[in-house]
């Protein structure tokens, strides 16, 4: 992909750590979400599923004002955008037994089939994707991540890749660049094969710097912020 990596001059690394800056706007915007729900958590906002559902529907509506892409300040509008799908996620382990509910799995599958079926039906059109934040943008996010939750049969593979997500998410771009850069080197630019090795190299190798990390306490708090 390009632009896949980003470039500072020297003089402005400072900024990686104050502004959004590639991936990484991830870790900013979730330490402002975590801020978020740890204030509406003490105020009991979150406590019962009625008021979880109006906070969550503000939610969406700031999630479908902020849709720019430059940088801000510690990423705060990446974390309007995310917030609703945290909230949501939260709510479906919080109220556990109200989202397994046969009604609710199907109203969200049957919303997820239509709205996804309105959206291939104009990017065959060629009227493009949906735009980022639009309310279509967001139903297929949250009745499709929902849908998922309800229906995909458990892999015990995928859960312990699970275990790595925030490893693979942070690191997944060293190994993919090294990866590419090897094959660039034997001449190997096949689309198909480039594809398939960044996704094997992204996956694993994180899974083996963690693994070799969490070992060494020092390493394991400065790369991977645990004790």
């Amino acid at each position: 992909m390009p632009e896949a990596s980003g470039q500072r001059a020297l003089n402005d690394v400072w900024k990686i750590y104050v502004f959004s800056y590639v991936h990484f706007w991830f870790l900013q915007a979730i330490i402002l979400i975590f801020a978020a729900v740890l204030i509406l958590e003490r105020v009991g906002a979150l406590a019962t599923v009625e008021r979880f559902a109006v906070v969550l529907a503000m939610a969406f509506v700031l999630s479908s004002a902020a849709v720019a892409d430059q940088a801000t300040l510690m990423s705060w509008y990446q974390a309007l955008r995310l917030s609703p799908f945290f909230l949501l996620g939260l709510a479906a382990n919080r109220f556990h037994d109200l989202f397994r509910k046969p009604q609710v799995l199907w109203t969200c599958a049957f919303a997820f089939v239509i709205t996804m079926g309105f959206h291939v039906y104009h990017m065959v059109s060629w009227s493009g994707v949906a735009q980022r934040g639009s309310v279509l943008d967001l139903l297929i996010g949250a009745t499709g991540t929902l849908t998922l939750l309800g229906f995909f049969p458990c892999a015990k593979y995928l859960g312990r890749l699970g275990t790595y997500s925030f490893t693979v998410y942070l690191f997944h771009p060293f190994f993919v660049a090294f990866t590419r850069k090897m094959l660039g080197m034997l001449h190997l630019t096949a689309d198909e094969l480039v594809f398939i090795a960044c996704l094997v190299a992204g996956l694993i190798g994180p899974v083996i710097l963690e693994r070799i990390v969490s070992r060494i306490p020092v390493a394991r708090t400065a790369l991977l912020g645990q004790k």
